[in-house]
C-alpha cells in the first residue's frame, strides 16, 4: 500500500509506462467513464478524438451537440479528473458510432443423474454441519462436474 501524498493516474501513468501506452491507458478510462460523465446525453454522442488538448465529439442531433458545446467546461474537468490532458471540447453532428456488446453464451442446461448428487453428497459428508447446507452443497459440486467435466 502506498503511503504519504497522493498522486494522480496519469502521474502514475506516466512514471511507470511511455507516454504513448499512458495515454491510450487514459483515452481507454475516458471512453469506459463517458456514459457517467454524459449522464442524461448517454448514447446520443460519443468521443471522436483528441486533437492536440481539444477533444472531439460527435453527437446525433443539433441539440445534443449544442449542449455538449454548453457543457464542455463540465465535461472538460470530468475528464481531466481522470488524468486526460483535454481542455476544451467541441461538438459535431454526425452519426454516433454503437459500442458493441458483447454477449455472452447462455450457459447450457445441465441435468444431474441422482447418482452423481450421492456421490457428491458423500464427499461433504460429516464436514458440513447442517443437512441442508450439505444437500445443496452436493448438488452444486455434481453440476460443476458435468458441466466442466470434472
Amino acid at each position: 500500500m502506498r503511503r504519504g501524498k497522493i498522486e494522480s493516474l496519469s502521474q502514475l501513468l506516466s512514471e511507470g509506462l511511455s507516454g504513448e501506452v499512458a495515454e491510450k491507458v487514459l483515452w481507454a478510462l475516458a471512453l469506459s467513464r463517458w456514459d457517467d460523465i454524459l449522464g442524461n446525453l448517454t448514447g446520443r454522442a460519443a468521443p471522436l478524438r483528441l486533437e492536440g488538448e481539444r477533444l472531439l465529439a460527435v453527437a446525433d442531433s443539433p441539440a445534443v451537440a449544442h449542449e455538449l458545446n454548453m457543457r464542455g467546461g463540465e465535461i472538460v474537468k470530468e475528464l481531466q479528473l481522470i488524468g486526460l490532458k483535454v481542455s476544451s471540447l467541441h461538438a459535431v453532428v454526425g452519426r454516433v458510432p454503437r459500442r458493441k456488446v458483447a454477449r455472452a453464451k447462455p450457459a447450457p442446461d445441465v441435468t444431474v443423474a441422482e447418482e452423481d448428487v450421492r456421490a457428491a453428497r458423500s464427499r461433504v459428508s460429516g464436514k458440513i454441519g447442517s443437512e441442508d447446507v450439505a444437500d445443496q452443497l452436493a448438488k452444486l459440486l455434481a453440476t460443476y462436474r458435468k458441466r466442466f467435466n470434472r
